[in-house]
């Protein structure tokens, strides 16, 4: 790129390494995503927080050890070794070219090598196969910087060898294009669309991620809409999805709930397949329970779905949520909607047991046992919900000792 790209500004800890290794006679660059998204910020105006910073080296592991007090084997079989520096770790990987791909996944073995282009020339996509040191700028073999200048994703070499050796490539393809609204060009798309049914091998946790990070990208309503015959393959689309192009903010859970309400009676069914931890799982269901927009619910069935959700505490977050997307589904309506529910939030009324006044406690102390204390605080609770009884103490103990001794 020329001169202007040696301005990027790296963390001291990267210009450190970089510096250890250089300084020792090898060639070392930060590699890959982190080198795209510092170009997607300087030349397309992006604004995306870069943690990451992959390292690629002509050190063999071993030298790299030898040149850090405080390192970790972590791949050691595919080149890589983590350095630690003030609490972090940074992951520098020798140059290297690998072997056939058996399982769709990661290659069988690696050859490392001395040669930076070797290194590239087995990434996945030319956006993807840069490499930047201080001392030389930007090193781009494939062309990857014309690629997003053009906003388009082509892979490095033959694509359906690429989809071949990696089946995951084809959905981080996907997400890429959802994400910074790149075109995917037209032979990289044909075989995506061959090579599609190799995802079948992909790890289920792996699909999960890959699909969360697409779905969350402000152009994924356009990649499902022209993808669907793969989407469809890994999650059953049916019904409309168009939701998703109207979302304010673009959280997992209602990523989700958007995607699976054409299929709600299969939800559980597809997180289960997806190795939905148990809570994440739960917490989707639950917003899929009220996903439709409530054109006619009053204060009495807000406050009935609040106290449902779990009160104050639990409902809140569940609450902020759905709203996000029922002002997709009718942006003027929801304004009343959500007066009304800070209206409760701020009132003193209790809106779960635990918000009561009184407690078990004060019911065992008056000789009562067994089931009968909560079904007491239970019709407790209801009679200050519907106003019968204020939610002060001296009254609910008065009320008590006058109806249940």
């Amino acid at each position: 790129m020329g001169k202007d790209s040696k301005a990027f500004p790296l963390p001291l800890d990267v210009l450190h390494i970089l510096e250890v290794l250089h300084n020792a006679g090898y060639e070392a660059y930060i590699v890959g995503g982190c080198v795209r998204d510092m170009l997607l910020n300087k030349l397309l105006s992006y604004h995306i927080n870069i943690h990451d910073y992959d390292i690629a080296t002509s050190a063999l592991p071993a030298e790299v050890c030898a040149l850090f007090p405080r390192t970790i084997p972590t791949g050691l079989k595919h080149g890589t070794i983590s350095v630690l520096l003030h609490s972090k770790t940074y992951e520098i990987t020798t140059f290297r070219i690998e072997g056939s791909y058996r399982n769709h996944r990661s290659p069988d073995s690696v050859r490392f090598t001395s040669s930076l282009k070797d290194d590239l020339k087995r990434r996945d996509f030319t956006i993807n196969a840069l490499a930047y040191a201080p001392h030389c700028g930007v090193v781009d073999m494939m062309g990857g910087v014309q690629d997003i200048l053009k906003k388009r994703i082509i892979c490095v070499g033959e694509p359906k060898a690429r989809f071949s050796e990696d089946a995951l490539r084809i959905l981080r393809a996907l997400r890429f294009s959802a994400t910074f609204g790149f075109e995917i060009e037209s032979s990289t798309k044909q075989a995506l669309f061959s090579q599609a049914p190799l995802l079948q091998n992909i790890a289920k946790e792996r699909i999960r991620i890959e699909l969360e990070k697409l779905l969350c990208g402000d152009y994924a309503l356009s990649v499902i809409e022209e993808f669907r015959e793969i989407i469809n393959l890994l999650v059953p689309l049916r019904g409309d999805v168009s939701i998703l192009g109207h979302l304010s903010v673009r959280k997992a859970p209602i990523v989700w709930v958007c995607l699976l309400y054409g299929v709600r009676d299969e939800a559980s069914n597809i997180l289960e397949h997806l190795r939905f931890d148990k809570k994440s799982k739960a917490y989707i269901l639950t917003l899929l329970q009220y996903y439709e927009f409530p054109p006619l619910m009053d204060k009495s069935a807000l406050i009935a779905m609040i106290v449902h959700l779990g009160g104050r505490e639990g409902a809140r977050e569940i609450l902020q949520d759905l709203f996000i997307i029922y002002q997709a589904q009718n942006a003027e309506a929801i304004k009343s909607l959500q007066s009304s529910l800070e209206a409760i939030f701020n009132s003193k009324l209790p809106l779960s047991l635990k918000e009561l006044y009184i407690n078990g406690d004060d019911i065992l102390q008056m000789g009562i046992q067994g089931k009968r204390v909560g079904q007491i605080l239970q019709q407790i609770f209801t009679a200050t919900l519907t106003h019968e009884l204020p939610n002060e103490r001296e009254i609910l103990l008065q009320y008590l000792n006058t109806h249940f001794l």
